[in-house]
Formats: structure tokens, C-alpha cells, sequence
């Protein structure tokens, strides 16, 4: 993709998601995780600090013990167009 288009996508992107900080409590709580991945680890917690909604992630499997539903992207879709 060009820049311009992936600048668009950005742009884009932020109008309809709210993007959140990453604090120490944040890294604190994932390092302290079962999480065997640590990326993962900082979404949940942020997520829940965050009181987001849902979580859509192309790994669901390494959420399976998230208090907050999980969904693969196609499936996110998919529940949005059913609700239409």
C-alpha cells in the first residue's frame, strides 16, 4: 500500500475505535499474568481497565479465561450483520 493509503486507514481507523494508554499498571498486571503471550497480556488488562466492550483478536484461543467476550475478526463481523 501506498503511505497515503495507509495514512487513510489510520485516519480512519481512529474515528471509530478509542485508542487507550499503556501505563505501568498495565505491564505490571501482564507480567504478573498466565498469559503466554505478553502483547496479549497488555491488551486484555487494558482492555479491562478500559471496560471495553469486546476484544477482537485473531487469536482467540489465548484469551479463553478473559472475562470480557473475545472475537475473531470475520466472527465480530459477522455478529455486527446479524444484529442489522
Amino acid at each position: 500500500m501506498s503511505n497515503e493509503t495507509v495514512v487513510r486507514l489510520f485516519e480512519n481507523f481512529v474515528k471509530t475505535c478509542r485508542i487507550t494508554p499503556v501505563d505501568s499498571q498495565t505491564i505490571d498486571e501482564s507480567i504478573a499474568s498466565e498469559f503466554d503471550d505478553f502483547e496479549d497480556a497488555m491488551q486484555y488488562y487494558t482492555a479491562l481497565r478500559e471496560q471495553a466492550d469486546v476484544i477482537i483478536t485473531r487469536n482467540k484461543n489465548d484469551y479463553v479465561a478473559a472475562q470480557i467476550p473475545v472475537y475473531e475478526p470475520q466472527e465480530f463481523l459477522d455478529l455486527l450483520t446479524a444484529k442489522s
